[in-house]
């Protein structure tokens, strides 16, 4: 999780005018996370907000592909899309959006699977 931070301040540097406020409350919070923790592949699951930026990560099987850890970190931010009264709630695709995003998805031991960003104007995670 601390990976997470450093991540997004390499991805995206640090951002003074950030909001103020989180991006989801802490009832929206555990929403999020029970339902990405319902998803029988996910292990674990964690949102940390830092100004502008939120980190999501993953902790899915050792085995688990490339392609599979994707398809779940979208589905994460496009949750949180959904519950944050923030932020651009996502069509059929994650769009823009008021957050940038750092998805990392990691086995149990740590072992980094896969791991992404979108900024603001992206429509999508570039892993």
């Amino acid at each position: 999780i601390k990976a997470i931070g450093a991540i997004g301040g390499w991805l995206f540097g640090h951002d003074d005018d950030a909001p103020a406020h989180p991006i989801l409350t802490e009832s929206e919070k555990a929403r999020a996370l029970a339902g990405v923790t319902a998803d029988g592949q996910v292990l674990d699951a964690g949102i940390h907000q830092r100004g502008r930026t939120v980190a999501l990560s993953l902790v899915v099987p050792a085995d688990t592909p490339a392609d599979t850890a994707h398809a779940l970190g979208e589905r994460f931010v496009m949750l949180v899309k959904t519950l944050a009264l923030t932020e651009t709630a996502p069509d059929d695709e994650i769009g823009v959006g008021d957050y940038d995003y750092i998805v990392q998805v990691n086995s149990p031991t740590d072992s980094v699977i896969a791991r992404g960003g979108k900024a603001t104007a992206d429509t999508k995670i570039h892993w």
